[in-house]
């Protein structure tokens, strides 16, 4: 099965651009096809404002994995990458969320699909703009940017962004 997934990426603490850098090497080499970088974005934290600066960004890839088994392989990277997951919100060495998958709709309890804060988070939303997706219908039924200029200035966490790829 072949179908379009964003994958959201996440780094701030060791060395996060490598972290990216790593975490894309890791996936191809699990079978997952990077198709389409996003920008990488300098975001303050979000949640937890008491800590480093992150880098965010979004992948394309395709993957003949269902959901929840490639949500299996990103845990597995993230925790070969020495991901601990100690405080929510917290400094991380690599956060993998895969945030949509199609067409997919799915509310398990490992998973949802579409992820439920794309809407919310400005360091999801323009790396997710940059890859060129339609916006999902039913999360976003007048585009992803409506949702992104909506965002009240206190919401906002984007410093600055550069290209990756």
């Amino acid at each position: 099965m072949h179908n379009d997934i964003v994958i959201a990426l996440g780094a701030n603490d060791g060395s996060p651009r490598e972290a990216l850098d790593q975490a894309l090497q890791l996936m191809d080499e699990s079978g997952i096809l990077i198709r389409r970088c996003s920008r990488i974005y300098r975001t303050r934290p979000w949640g937890m404002p008491d800590q480093s600066v992150f880098l965010n960004a979004a992948v394309l890839v395709r993957s003949r994995q269902r959901p929840l088994s490639l949500l299996a392989i990103l845990l597995m990277i993230e925790r070969k990458m020495g991901r601990r997951r100690v405080l929510h919100w917290g400094p991380r060495r690599i956060d993998l969320d895969l945030i949509l998958y199609g067409t997919v709709r799915m509310n398990h309890r490992e998973l949802k699909l579409p992820h439920p804060e794309i809407i919310r988070r400005d360091f999801v939303l323009s790396p997710l703009m940059d890859l060129g997706l339609p916006a999902v219908p039913e999360v976003a039924p007048f585009g992803w940017r409506c949702f992104l200029s909506s965002l009240p200035c206190e919401s906002r966490t984007i410093l600055s962004s550069q290209p990756w790829k």
